[in-house]
């Protein structure tokens, strides 16, 4: 499980419990940050501007990468193979770290192409260092509708000492900066970036709230109160991620960014009390897997029963206030199958215990 606490950032305000609990997390966490100089104003890259993303990586990360390239290096797994070869801890292979370059290019400009990259190994990266990936633009030059733009690629541990030096080719399909200022979503991560403060002239936006409060003459008036402040995280493919904070924080108004949605009333289970756990399921199986067989219908239904711990109150009645049916935490998890049942790529959780 990924944490990431993005509400709070008065050190006085967050619970010793909260803290220790996010040191503990930080052996699994992948966080990502973003800076972009010049770029951000104008929207497109210049000599000079400069792009970067921190991160720490995580041990399943580097288990990833030695499935993927079959690098079986003892050095990355084995602490003793590596405090024998002088290092402190077993070090993140120096390949995985250099991804963050190609990274940072294709993430704000989809399409790049990579044509070059040097390499200077200079120090050991460990898991829960904060290595910082920058970027800077040196020149840029136009080839066709095409740019081709040479990169000074920089990796900083703890945001000061190199780690990795070196210099990257790429032709970019366009200069314009993706990404800068917005929250947007990627095939394989989600990247958050300065969530909060987009403005739509003359338009109120959805994570502002209105209020009223008391000037110095002792009147009400009415003032636009920001929900989110700049908020910008990372989570990477197939962690489930969390967003810890303080009642009203804005977590669930950061979900509502992040959907894309802007509630109105309040929220409840939509599920018909007249069908079982079993019906139900069947039902939504029916609806979002229309191309399946019957039998494999069935089967996916049964297997989600399993999974979410529905077996004894498969048979059971929804229910309603007139009609006494399943608990409340067995129709949460109903709820939570009816929306996973189709296997979704990505799913947000409200409170779903």
């Amino acid at each position: 499980m990924t944490a990431l606490h993005l509400f709070d950032k008065n050190p006085k305000r967050i619970p010793k419990t909260v803290i220790a609990m996010r040191r503990l997390l930080l052996n699994s966490v992948s966080s990502l940050k973003h800076y972009s100089s010049s770029a951000s104003a104008s929207n497109v890259l210049k000599p000079g501007d400069i792009l970067k993303q921190s991160r720490i990586f995580s041990i399943a990360e580097v288990e990833d990468y030695s499935k993927l390239t079959h690098d079986h290096n003892p050095l990355h797994f084995d602490l003793e193979c590596a405090t024998k070869a002088g290092y402190k801890d077993t070090p993140i292979p120096g390949l995985l770290v250099a991804s963050l370059f190609p990274r940072i290019i294709a993430s704000h400009f989809p399409g790049a192409i990579y044509v070059k990259q040097t390499l200077e190994f200079r120090e050991p990266v460990f898991v829960g260092d904060d290595v910082v990936g920058e970027v800077q633009a040196n020149s840029i030059r136009q080839l066709k509708d095409k740019f081709m733009v040479k990169f000074a690629t920089t990796c900083r541990k703890d945001g000061g000492e190199v780690v990795i030096g070196g210099e990257a080719t790429a032709i970019l399909p366009a200069l314009a900066v993706n990404g800068v200022g917005q929250g947007f979503y990627s095939l394989d991560n989600i990247l958050i970036q300065n969530l909060g403060r987009l403005r739509d002239a003359g338009a109120r936006r959805p994570d502002t709230v209105i209020e009223k409060v008391k000037n110095a003459n002792g009147n009400w008036m009415k003032q636009e109160v920001d929900l989110l402040h700049n908020i910008t995280g990372y989570a990477a493919k197939g962690c489930i991620t969390a967003a810890m904070g303080p009642s009203g924080a804005g977590k669930s108004t950061f979900f509502d960014g992040l959907a894309g949605r802007e509630p109105h009333g309040t929220r409840d289970d939509r599920l018909f009390p007249m069908l079982t756990v079993y019906e139900t399921l069947m039902f939504a199986a029916d609806f979002r897997l229309g191309s399946m067989s019957a039998a494999d219908k069935r089967q996916c239904v049964e297997q989600l029963i399993e999974k979410l711990g529905l077996t004894s109150s498969r048979n059971t009645y929804i229910g309603d206030k007139g009609r006494r049916g399943v608990s409340g935490g067995e129709r949460r998890r109903v709820t939570i199958g009816v929306d996973i049942i189709h296997r979704p790529s990505l799913l947000f959780l409200d409170e779903p215990t």
